[in-house]
């Protein structure tokens, strides 16, 4: 049974236990009236119908109980799966797309942190196709490290000049992460290390 099914039959239940609470308001109604005009009023029968009532209303919340329970536990099974495809798809998919493309591993998580909140699913016939803006990741990837990404792909082996790091890391103190823009970021940890940069102050 999927989650709509579970969903509106426990909306039917709801409509059910409705409509059993009205019968009886009516039921109670109509021996009010025959108690006021003084005619004789089959005491058993109506215990009976009383019985009946609570007993029908007993099951009906018994079944409605059960069937929120086994809504929510399939509402967070489908979660816990949309969660893993989306980590199998964007998380595996930007690690293996970033090595490809010639991300320097000490730069891969940080290049994952940029690009993770611009990656997204999409879905289309039942398909999954993990995006990165509005192209597929393989092709946002390319066309990022050729533009803003190019710092995390470029050599490092001119950083050890010390005037320039030690510049660059003095000037930073007055940097915030969340001010920088996807170049500036790529040139701070080209220069400085992913780990200075994520010292910096959001």
């Amino acid at each position: 049974m999927t989650l709509e099914e579970l969903q509106q039959r426990v909306s039917d239940l709801e409509a059910e236990k409705e409509a059993v609470n009205s019968k009886n308001k009516e039921l109670l109604g109509e021996l009010k009236k025959v108690k006021m005009q003084n005619k004789e009023v089959d005491i058993e029968k109506y215990l009976q119908m009383q019985d009946d009532y609570e007993n029908l209303k007993t099951e009906h919340d018994k079944l409605l109980k059960t069937y929120k329970i086994e809504s929510e536990k399939m509402a967070n099974s489908l979660k816990a799966k949309d969660d893993a495809l989306r980590n199998h798809l964007i998380e595996e998919g930007l690690t293996s797309n970033l090595a490809k493309a010639g991300v320097k591993p000490e730069f891969l998580e940080a290049s994952k942190a940029l690009l993770r909140t611009k990656a997204l699913l999409k879905e289309e016939n039942g398909a999954y196709q993990a995006l990165l803006g509005d192209k597929p990741l393989t092709d946002g990837i390319a066309e990022w490290v050729s533009g803003e990404g190019k710092h995390f792909i470029q050599a490092s082996g001119a950083s050890g000049g010390g005037a320039s790091g030690g510049g660059s890391h003095s000037g930073g103190e007055n940097l915030k992460r969340s001010e920088m823009t996807h170049s500036q970021k790529g040139e701070y940890i080209a220069k400085n290390g992913q780990e200075a940069y994520f010292k910096l102050p959001n």
